[in-house]
């Protein structure tokens, strides 16, 4: 059985914005996953082939800060749960919370990751 990639997280600005320059967006309704292949040599080569890159963003748009960092807590289980078998090693993830993001239950929360998981790969490599 293979092992499941491990997450690690995106640290600074260029390396969110990389993401948001290069990569597909995929809005959902509790949340916008954006995502791309890892190019730079600090996130691949023969160590860096088991991990997933992921960052968690809220903007004030979504609230206060007790709700922005709600929301966070939020997506970064849902991360956690889904992350590990939905997503591509190698990749680099950026999920934006919304404002929606509190109100929505969380198994569908969840469905949304999966599903903008699943748009995404499907368009960054056509035909699988």
């Amino acid at each position: 059985m293979a092992k499941t990639p491990d997450l690690y997280t995106l640290k600074n600005r260029t390396e969110y914005l990389g993401v948001a320059a290069t990569g597909f967006k995929k809005p959902m309704p509790g949340l916008v996953l954006q995502g791309k292949p890892a190019e730079t040599a600090k996130t691949t080569g023969t160590k860096g082939d088991n991990k997933i890159w992921v960052g968690i963003t809220a903007t004030k748009r979504t609230g206060g800060a007790v709700e922005r960092n709600r929301i966070k807590r939020r997506l970064r289980q849902v991360i956690k749960e889904v992350l590990p078998s939905h997503g591509r090693a190698g990749y680099q993830y950026v999920v934006i919370g919304r404002k929606n993001t509190l109100k929505r239950p969380y198994d569908l929360l969840r469905e949304d990751l999966k599903t903008a998981l699943a748009v995404l790969h499907k368009r960054i490599t056509p035909g699988t």
